[in-house]
């Protein structure tokens, strides 16, 4: 269980003790459930807290009708996450104690993802002088003790970027990667407001 993983110190210029690790085989359980609306392509995706979504090993199906079922789980914290085809819709992630019995009933909603366009501007330098403002990436951050996940996009010539699949129920930390030498971010503007401060939200539309 990655949330409940312990640190191990190495000291310098000390000798390690030997690290043990037991292992011990545990009952296993299910996870079943459904998601709606029934979308062609949708994933099941079933991944330890703590851990990247976007790493998840573990992805399965719903049938025709939205049910799915998770086999072989053994006891611990886990994330579910239900994105479907192209990402034009998805699930919220649901958080899930697998303790001593099944899970049955769980729900994942699917919702309209968001597609933010934007773009980087400079300020201050003469024109001539102006780093490039292509070939960086403008990143979305969405992170907790619980699971983190990333959405990016690249710039194009003049700044230009697109962010695909956001959901629009989350909170998110915004970034540009790597800054030129010499230049901070100074604000992310929404029309008139500054998002820079945060609590600002995408909503639905």
């Amino acid at each position: 269980d990655i949330s409940r993983a312990q640190g191990a110190r190495l000291a310098p210029g000390s000798t390690p003790v030997p690290l043990n690790i037991p292992l011990r085989d545990s009952p296993r359980f299910k996870i079943r459930g459904q998601a709606l609306p029934v979308i062609g392509g949708t994933k099941i995706v079933l991944a330890p807290k703590g851990s990247d979504l976007s790493e998840a090993d573990y992805i399965t199906e719903p049938n025709t009708s939205g049910a799915f079922e998770i086999r072989a789980v053994s006891p611990g914290s886990y994330l579910l996450l239900a994105p479907a085809a192209g990402g034009a819709l998805s699930s919220d992630v649901m958080a899930l104690n697998v303790t001593d019995r099944d899970i049955d009933g769980v729900r994942l909603a699917l919702a309209e993802t968001a597609s933010i366009s934007g773009g980087l501007s400079l300020e201050g330098s003469p024109r001539d002088n102006r780093p490039s403002l292509s070939g960086l990436r403008v990143k979305l951050a969405r992170s907790s003790t619980e699971f983190d996940q990333t959405i990016d996009a690249p710039t194009g010539p003049g700044g230009a970027f697109i962010l695909e699949r956001v959901a629009p129920w989350a909170e998110y930390d915004g970034s540009v990667e790597p800054l030129p030498p010499g230049t901070y971010v100074k604000s992310i503007n929404s029309g008139s407001r500054n998002m820079l401060p945060g609590r600002s939200r995408f909503l639905p539309g």
